[in-house]
């Protein structure tokens, strides 16, 4: 029996997806019931079973991180959710700004890079600048701070002494010999 390019489309969904031949077949979307004409059509057109499982999983763990979030907020009184709400699009709005201003940066480093018409020390200077906002606004990543913290501090010396009780004065106070 000859299936539709959608019949076949939809088999590869489920089987791209991780579900087994006996999985797929007894789903209702799919009208194909036969496993070995799947299993022939998988092989022959190069089919990868569970290859977009990891795109499954990360959504349905994504929205169990959701409900967690709806059910925090949900303990809120009504000036907190209102300030929170505030808070949570003002960072939304800022971060779309600064992945789209990366984003602009990005593309004009590709195209100057490829007419050669500016310097790349402008482009560093324009990706500095957004680096810069973006630090203004949401404050240095962990990964930052520690280096700055690290190379800021003095380097000290630690000396260890060890105090040979047979040549103290007998209140712990070497003696000179």
């Amino acid at each position: 029996m000859a299936y539709s390019d959608t019949e076949w489309e939809i088999v590869r969904a489920f089987y791209e997806r991780g579900l087994s031949l006996a999985e797929i077949v007894a789903r209702p979307e799919v009208n194909i019931k036969d496993r070995s004409s799947i299993s022939k059509r998988a092989k022959q057109a190069g089919w990868i079973k569970g290859e977009k499982s990891t795109l499954v999983q990360a959504e349905v763990e994504s929205k169990q991180k959701l409900a967690e979030i709806v059910e925090k907020k949900s303990t809120l009184n009504s000036t907190e959710l209102e300030i929170h709400n505030i808070i949570v699009s003002e960072m939304a709005h800022d971060n779309a700004f600064f992945r789209k201003a990366s984003l602009i940066i990005a593309q004009k480093a590709v195209k100057k890079v490829q007419s050669e018409d500016c310097s790349m020390m402008e482009l560093k200077a324009a990706q500095e600048l957004v680096g810069k906002g973006k630090e203004n606004i949401y404050g240095k990543s962990p990964d930052t701070a520690i280096q700055i913290n690290n190379g800021n501090q003095p380097i000290t010396e630690i000396r260890r002494t060890i105090i040979d009780p047979r040549h103290t004065n007998g209140e712990g106070i070497s003696s000179a010999d």
